[in-house]
This record gives C-alpha cells, structure tokens and sequence, in this order.
C-alpha cells in the first residue's frame, strides 16, 4: 500500500498545496501543536486519539518512565521580556516590555505535566485493550489585558469609571486509572473509547475576578486617585488555608475527591493514503469533597484608594519569599475570606481534534491536526501541521509547526526508535525562539517501553 503514482490528482494537488501554504506563509492564531501526532510506530499516539494504536501483541510500559510530558504555554510573557538586570546584579521588573508583548484581548499562561505511572496494552484479533495509571498536574491564569496593565501600572493617566473582569485562575492535580479499549470495525473504519477513574489531589477554582473603579484626576497632576474601588470575585480550593492566605498541613484523603472522565474517538480511511480522524477527550467531573473544600469570597470596597502598580521592589528582596509576600499583598487586598465549607464539583477542561493526514509509500505522512480546548469558558484552538518520515518499522522521525494566539512559528521535531523490545521516545515541540529566555512555549516528551509482537508484512499503525 501507499505508491506514489504518476501523474497528480486533483486531490493531492489541493492538500499539499495547502499544507506547504501553512507551513511557510500563514500566519493562522491557534494554540498547540504535537510533532508525535502522526507517529505510526509510536504506541502513545492513543493519547491524541484512543482510536489510534500501535496494535503490538504485546505493550508494557517501564514504571514512570512510560510516558512524561511537561508543557508551557503563554501567549505574552518570557523571562528576557519581564525582567530587566541591573548594574548591581539585581532584578526589575519590566513592565513596559510585558505589556507589549501581551497580544489580543487576554493574556494566558498555560502549565501542564503528566506522567505514566503504568501503562499495559494487548491485541487480540481485531481488539485493542490498554489500562494504566497516570498523575497529572495543570494550572491556567486568564487575566484580560486591561486587568493585566491596571495590576502592574495602576490606571495610568485614565480616568473616569471602569469595570475590569474575564479574569480566572485554574489549578488542579489529579491521579487517573484508566480502561481503554480499540476495534477495527472493517477495513476502513477503527473506533475506540477510554474510561477514566479520577482521584483528585489539589485544586483551585476562581472562575472570575472582577474590579470595578472610578478613578479621579489628582489635585497635584500625579497619577489619578481611585475615588472608589470594589473587588468581587470566589475561589473554591481543598487547600487548608485561612482567610490570612497560612497554609496548614497537607494531607491526602483517599476516596474523598473522585471523579470520573471519557476519552472517544475514530479513525476513518475515506481514501487509499487518506486518513481522517476526531476525538472528543477529557469529558468528565471531579468532586472535591476532602475536609479541606471551601469557598473564599471577596466584596470588598475601598475609598480613596492611590495605586500606582505592582511593587517592584519585590524582585530586589535579598531576603525572604518574594513571590510569597507578592501574592499576599494581591490576596489581602482583593480581601478573600472563608463564606462556606463542603463539597463542590469541578468539570475538567474538555477538548476535541480533528486530524487529517497523506501517507506516501508508508514513509512519508503529511498531517494537519487541529485541536481546542475549553477551559473555565476560555477557548483555546490550534493548528498544528506536520512530516513524519518512517524509514523502517523500528525508527520515525517527524518535524512540526504551530500556529498559535500571538505566535505563528512554533516548531517541534520528534523521534522513536526501538532496539530488540525496547522503544524509546524523545521530542521537543512548540519551541518559538533561539534562546531559552525569549521562549514563551515549549514541550517535552519522553517514554520507554517494551514491546512484543510478531512480524507482520508492514509497520503501519492500520495494519490489524
């Protein structure tokens, strides 16, 4: 399967036309991209979609070795932008260079690990069965960018009444054990689900913040007065804080925040070399419900009230946490206080792709996939188009780009190889600057598993 015949329909004509289009000259605003995606060989594709599997005999996964990722993910911010050095060895802090760098209506700073714990997969005839153990962790900020230039600067020379919200935070920590399950239905068509049994470790929930202020030119010509200011928001946590931000001891509580998620997916072959694909992943809910859950909520109001930005001088702290002492400041006067105790249900962010791909003489895919994932009512899409070249059934190497909010280069290469029964995966994705300290995203990848199976007459994933 997959020759390369002469001559060039119109079909081909169309795709690659419109592939190369994007990788060279479009500058399209999306968010994430995966150079592993279209990795044939690679058994963690079903991580994209549970329909798509390397149908090995045989799949185990080395404890926590199987599969680790780290990804961030923000659409204004890098260490050589915000921070400015001094002379004197010491840090400040760059407004000026953040703000400029915020593009669109919202600044985002996305954070997410995860890790396989365990991971076994099996075939059997046409059926392809994978359970596994797997912790995550994943924190998103939201902040608009007016909110964002009013935190570090004050109001600036604007005056009058504004009203400043859309601003949310997200963190969450979980463990999963899953069940997932694949079958090739006929000779073009594979369908698959995943189960997942949650076990929820940390949260935090403020789905908007909001601050609403008049603000009033000052007398002497300096920066304008806040005649008035009132701060409303919540945060749902099973932190143990107080309403004075003190963290007290941390404890696990087994069976007492669980939740529940689905994975489902499909792969269809419309045409010879063709492949479409789409899966619906993370839908589902946890229920924190650990004696830790509560609820902090914040009406406060404030008169003749002068800011005039963040501290800075936070940063040139020799000693003590600056970092702490700066989010207490921010929770202090946003004035959070404990209204209520007891359970509260989380919906995990929900997400979806589409992927379509051209394969060429079973070496050569072409790939785009799109994906987007809502998140406490921020949507985040993406585009990512990719190459993979598989010379033999033991080795894939594959190059990416991303186009993302704020970012139209995002590049990402990504190898597999297998030597006896061991498979090792290494990649780097979303990279969109030479030097680590002008980046804004990148990602990591890493497995190492065994695998067993017998010889077939080709390596291709469809090949079951």
């Amino acid at each position: 399967m997959g020759v390369w015949k002469a001559g060039f329909t119109l079909s081909k004509r169309l795709f690659l036309s419109f592939f190369f289009i994007l990788f060279c000259l479009f500058p399209l605003q999306a968010q994430t991209g995966n150079a592993a995606a279209f990795a044939g060989i690679l058994n963690e594709r079903g991580h994209f979609n549970p329909a798509w599997v390397k149908p090995a005999d045989l799949y185990v996964g080395i404890p926590a070795l199987s599969g680790i990722s780290a990804k961030v993910d923000n659409n204004f911010l890098s260490w050589n932008s915000a921070v400015i050095r001094t002379g004197g060895d010491s840090l400040l802090l760059n407004v000026p260079g953040i703000l400029d760098k915020t593009r669109g209506d919202y600044a985002r700073v996305r954070l997410e690990a995860e890790v396989e714990l365990l991971h076994v997969g099996w075939r059997k005839r046409r059926n392809y069965f994978q359970i596994g153990l797997s912790a995550y962790t994943g924190m998103q900020l939201v902040l608009s960018k007016e909110s964002l230039s009013f935190l570090l600067q004050g109001p600036g020379p604007q005056t009058g009444k504004r009203r400043l919200d859309g601003n949310r935070l997200d963190f969450e920590s979980y463990a999963s054990l899953y069940f997932s399950y694949a079958r090739k239905l006929n000779r073009r068509l594979r369908v698959g689900g995943r189960f997942k049994i949650l076990q929820g470790l940390w949260n935090v929930h403020v789905p908007d913040l909001q601050l609403v202020y008049d603000a009033k030119p000052s007398v002497d010509g300096d920066s304008p007065l806040l005649e008035s200011v009132r701060i409303q928001g919540s945060a749902l946590t099973n932190f143990p804080l107080d309403n004075a931000l003190q963290l007290g001891d941390l404890r696990f509580y087994p069976f007492r925040n669980l939740g529940a998620a689905l994975d489902v997916g499909l792969s269809y072959d419309f045409k010879e070399n063709w492949n479409f694909s789409a899966a619906l992943l993370n839908l589902g809910f946890l229920v924190w419900g650990d004696p830790s859950a509560k609820e902090f909520k914040s009406d406060k109001s404030y008169a003749t009230f002068l800011y005039e930005g963040i501290n800075t001088e936070y940063l040139n702290k020799e000693n003590g946490d600056w970092a702490k002492d700066l989010i207490r400041s921010i929770w202090d006067t946003a004035g959070f206080a404990c209204s209520d105790s007891g359970a509260y249900v989380r919906v995990l962010p929900a997400r979806f792709n589409l992927a379509l791909s051209y394969t060429v003489d079973e070496r050569h895919c072409f790939g785009l996939l799109f994906q987007a994932e809502l998140y406490n009512r921020y949507f985040a899409p993406e585009l990512g188009i990719s190459y993979t070249f598989t010379p033999c059934e033991h080795f894939a190497l594959a190059f990416s780009n991303t186009f993302s909010r704020g970012h139209w280069l995002n590049l990402g290469i990504f190898a597999v190889a297998r030597f006896g029964p061991v498979q090792l995966h290494l990649g780097v994705d979303r990279l969109n600057a030479e030097r680590i300290g002008d980046m804004q995203t990148a990602q990591v990848n890493f497995g190492l598993n065994f695998i067993f199976d017998r010889k077939t007459k080709g390596w291709n994933a469809d090949v079951w």
